[in-house]
């Protein structure tokens, strides 16, 4: 396996968490005002 390409799974899993903590940032700022 190369190195340079990290594992689609890592990734996916990696990008759901970014996402998921826009989600939460932005419903925690909509509230807050």
């Amino acid at each position: 396996m190369p190195v340079c390409i990290p594992s689609p799974a890592t990734v996916l899993r990696k990008t759901t968490f970014f996402c998921v903590l826009l989600v939460v940032f932005h419903l925690e700022t909509y509230n807050g005002t």
